[in-house]
C-alpha cells in the first residue's frame, strides 16, 4: 500500500558529473538538505536525482529520509528550509538548502 504524498526531507550526498562546473572545481562533492513532494523514500530519491541531473550533478546517497512532519516531531530545522517546505507543498517542486562541499584530496 503506497503512502499519500507529502513533503519529505533528507540529507543528500552529491558528486559532480564529468565536466560539471556547478560545484567548486576543488570539491569532490557536497551534502545538502533536500525537500520533495513524495510518497516515500524511493520517490524522494528519484525526484532528487532528477533535479541533480539537471544541474550536472550525481545523486550518491540519501540519509535520514523521512516525512517533514516526522522530522519536526523531534528536531527543528532552519527557517529557510521551512520556507522551502511551503514552496514544495504548493508548487510540487524539489528544493534544497546550501551545498556544504568537501575537498577532493587528489587535487
Amino acid at each position: 500500500m503506497s503512502q499519500s504524498f507529502e513533503v519529505w526531507i533528507g540529507l543528500v550526498e552529491i558528486a559532480p558529473l564529468p565536466g560539471s562546473i556547478t560545484l567548486n572545481n576543488k570539491a569532490a562533492g557536497a551534502y545538502a538538505s533536500f525537500l520533495a513532494w513524495a510518497n516515500g523514500r524511493e520517490e524522494f530519491c528519484r525526484l532528487v536525482a532528477e533535479c541533480l541531473a539537471r544541474l550536472e550533478l550525481r545523486f550518491v546517497e540519501a540519509e535520514d529520509v523521512e516525512p517533514l512532519l516526522v522530522r519536526l516531531e523531534e528536531h527543528t530545522i532552519n527557517d529557510e528550509l521551512l520556507d522551502f517546505a511551503t514552496e514544495v507543498r504548493e508548487m510540487r517542486q524539489v528544493r534544497f538548502g546550501s551545498f556544504c562541499t568537501f575537498p577532493d584530496e587528489r587535487k
